[in-house]
């Protein structure tokens, strides 16, 4: 007992340190990626290091549901494949330890893990996934930094168009400035010349200077004559000296509250999708009521609403009914008819408006539920993950980086391809949320199974003597199947 207690040690400190070291290398793989796809919006910005820092914060939140279960993959690969490596694993055996045994301080460790993993699916991913969402449209709104180069013209603050020849290397004076004035909404109506200037921003940064020296100012003005008219007037004045003064309060940046994002499923807990779900599925069963008293408004008789559905109605219904009285003995009148097909253009727009609300709560109530189901994948994912890591590594009997990440990398890709392919099928209605949320569990389970079982009964599944004997028995298999043929 105390030698079983002692391996459950060994073998959970030879765990714990791969797999901080895989966990961290896999959020920085997935930060990267991250930079890679949004390198566009956060550069040339001028954002401060602390709120690039804080975005990624976020994002290293949003992305442990990906990097845990992958860390986990690789560490318990990379474990049991080095003590399979260095006959560690045969020593247990041959002392009455299964390889499952072997593994049981991971399992329980990995479950442990995998309970809180589910609350900080269901409680703290929802608020991170919405500030994460907020600062990255608010950065993305955010306009970029100033950055007025010599010899362009310059369009970054609304209503003005500048450019200046040359630039001193200090970045405050300038010389050759031209500004042109839009905020009138007449066009270049206003325009400043002028030969030198300093360019420097007030102390709160709010506010962009220019002292302008030797220079000209064109200002066309409009009037209306009493002939009715209008009559452009030009002024010109020259200055010795003029300040013109830029607000910049657009190129600070706004922060959001998050009401935009609080909706949305990946936003909300466990209990808050439950009750959207439950909220949508009543309005779903409440439009059948709904269509059948919007018809009652233009028709005598409604079809029922247990009829919806069904293509065709009794005809003794349709004897019963006094079309006479909404006709003339000559035959319907024009306004009649005109009345009629006026009340069937507003009851097909109707429907057709109500169909597609149906599809769309629909389709959110396939998304809410995946959603909703995913709270508990994460958990499911890290324990199967370690019983397929943990018995490839017995298996291969592989340790360190090459054979581990080979095999890694194979399962978390399947396991992610099948995520993906599970949420399409769910969100197209192909089959059921509970079907696609859990398709890629659903897959591994059986192979984690398997796998396992040959781990601990030590299979020959990945020698390379047992698929040349299969090889071998299937070139020989014509020649056996022809000496077994009967002779006529």
């Amino acid at each position: 007992m105390l030698g079983v207690k002692r391996l459950d040690g060994i073998v959970f400190k030879a765990f714990i340190g791969p797999l901080i070291f895989t966990f961290i290398i896999s959020e920085f793989i997935f930060l990267m990626q991250f930079l890679w796809k949004y390198i566009d919006d956060l550069v040339g910005k001028g954002l401060e290091f602390g709120l690039v820092s804080q975005l990624l914060v976020l994002f290293s939140f949003k992305v442990l549901p990906l990097a845990l279960p992958l860390s986990i993959l690789l560490s318990s690969a990379m474990t049991m494949g080095n003590f399979g490596e260095h006959n560690e694993l045969v020593a247990c055996k041959s002392s009455g330890i299964s390889t499952l045994r072997s593994m049981g301080s991971l399992i329980v460790f990995v479950a442990i893990l995998s309970t809180g993993a589910y609350f900080f699916s269901n409680n703290v991913l929802p608020y991170t996934n919405m500030k994460f969402m907020t600062l990255l449209m608010d950065i993305r709104r955010h306009k970029p930094a100033l950055d007025i180069k010599q010899g362009v013209f310059y369009k970054g603050i609304s209503g003005y168009t500048m450019k200046i020849d040359n630039k001193s290397p200090n970045n405050t004076t300038i010389y050759g400035i031209v500004v042109y004035d839009h905020t009138s909404g007449y066009g270049n109506d206003n325009v400043i010349m002028a030969e030198k200037g300093e360019m420097q921003l007030s102390p709160d940064q709010q506010y962009m200077i220019f002292e302008l020296f030797n220079g000209r100012q064109y200002q066309e003005t409009r009037r209306r004559s009493r002939f009715g008219n209008d009559l452009n007037e030009q002024t010109v004045v020259e200055f010795d000296h003029y300040r013109k003064i830029f607000d910049l309060k657009e190129f600070k940046l706004n922060r959001s509250d998050g009401t935009l994002f609080k909706g949305h499923q990946e936003m909300l807990n466990s209990r808050q999708l439950r009750y959207e779900i439950d909220s949508m599925q009543r309005d779903v069963a409440k439009m059948p009521d709904v269509v059948d008293q919007y018809n009652r408004n233009f028709i005598t008789y409604s079809k029922p609403k247990e009829l919806f559905g069904t293509d065709t109605v009794d005809q003794h219904i349709i004897d019963s009914l006094q079309f006479q009285a909404v006709v003339m003995d000559q035959g319907p009148s024009y306004s009649v008819v005109q009345s009629a097909l006026s009340n069937v253009e507003s009851i097909k727009s109707y429907i057709e408006m109500n169909k597609a609300d149906l599809e769309m709560k629909e389709y959110h109530i396939q998304r809410f539920e995946v959603e909703w189901h995913k709270k508990y994948l994460l958990s499911f994912a890290c324990i199967i993950l370690l019983l397929i890591g943990g018995s490839m590594g017995a298996i291969v009997r592989k340790g360190g980086l090459g054979m581990p990440i080979l095999i890694s990398v194979f399962f978390y890709m399947l396991f992610h391809i099948l995520n993906m392919i599970g949420d399409k099928l769910a969100y197209n209605s192909v089959v059921s949320a509970f079907l696609g949320a859990w398709f890629p569990t659903l897959v591994l389970l059986p192979i984690a199974i398997w796998l396992t079982y040959a781990a601990t009964n030590d299979a020959t599944i990945m020698k390379k003597e047992t698929y040349m004997n299969i090889f071998r028995w299937i070139r020989l298999l014509p020649h056996y199947l022809k000496l077994k043929k009967p002779r006529s």
